[in-house]
């Protein structure tokens, strides 16, 4: 499957003002991925980084339910590839995104206002804080032991495995669970390695 046949028009929507448009090129793009093979979604998590968390902050809540579908099935391709692979594409994209979920997970009574350009809901519902913690799960499962050293991406790891524990949605809790069972698992690793 050719990248560009892949992506077609759906990358340059994504950034569109009109949430019809972001919305169309997420399904879209969500579709097509379920059939790409892991090369091919290396590609497309390099060539969607910065966007990607851009839409993780949209206004619309099935635009930033779809893109978290796609990041984590993106995320499944990484931790599949070569430690080398997995280090290049989420060196530039594990603390700024792991920062990014740890502000949207916050309680809404202390949540802090996004850098997005676009408005976003003040309180974000259950659906879009439960894959934001599955987010931050997978990719601390899938980065390479030297980026888990970065002071960034583990202070944002840990807060935001602190907020979600104590989220008033019994689901965001046992999410927050598997986040803090990864985290060990991988503190434990670097111990040993170390």
């Amino acid at each position: 499957m050719d990248l560009q046949i892949l992506l077609s028009d759906d990358l340059s929507l994504l950034a569109s003002e009109q949430k019809s448009q972001r919305l169309s090129a997420v399904k879209r793009l969500n579709s097509k991925l379920s059939f790409a093979e892991n090369n091919v979604l290396l590609e497309v998590f390099e060539a969607t980084q910065d966007r990607l968390l851009q839409l993780f902050c949209d206004a619309s809540d099935s635009v930033r339910e779809l893109s978290l579908c796609i990041a984590l099935r993106l995320l499944e391709a990484v931790a599949a590839a070569e430690s080398s692979i997995a280090s290049r594409l989420l060196r530039p994209w594990a603390a700024p995104a792991l920062a990014l979920v740890e502000r949207r997970v916050q309680p809404p009574a202390t949540a802090t206002a996004s850098t997005s350009s676009r408005p976003v809901a003040s309180e974000p519902v259950d659906e879009v804080r439960v894959p934001l913690v599955h987010l931050a799960t997978r990719l601390l499962a899938a980065a390479p032991a030297e980026l888990l050293l970065l002071p960034a991406v583990q202070q944002a790891a840990q807060r935001t495995a602190v907020a979600a524990a104590g989220d008033t949605s019994d689901d965001v809790k046992r999410a927050a669970c598997e986040l803090c069972v990864v985290l060990v698992e991988r503190a434990g690793e670097l111990r040993s390695s170390g």
